[in-house]
């Protein structure tokens, strides 16, 4: 019985272990390619957006007015970047255009 030392001769001569090699090297890598191709398909994000844009050379202005919406950003905001003002209710803004006007507020 060979220990530990002489196992890796012996492996080597086996033809189930290469089979299996050749099996399942790629039987464990198609999983998570399926999954990072549906991904893409169906639910992409901005990065893979701007990928197949560039890739096919679309038009850049669709991705220029893209905008992330706060509650779906997985990662705080940095300090340094710009902030979205909250945009006011249709009735707040017919009050400001009314007082512009001098109509009654």
């Amino acid at each position: 019985m060979p220990g530990w030392q002489g196992m890796w001769q012996i492996v080597q001569k086996q033809a189930i272990f290469w089979f299996l090699l050749l099996l399942l090297v790629p039987t464990a890598l198609i999983p998570p390619a399926v999954v990072d191709l549906w991904r893409k398909r169906f639910y992409p994000e901005f990065r893979d957006l701007c990928i197949e844009a560039e890739y096919f050379n679309l038009p850049m202005a669709a991705l220029h007015k893209w905008e992330v919406p706060l509650a779906l950003r997985s990662l705080p905001l940095l300090e340094t970047a710009p902030s979205m003002t909250p945009q006011p209710r249709f009735f707040a803004r017919k009050r400001v255009a009314e007082a512009r006007i001098g109509g009654v507020v």
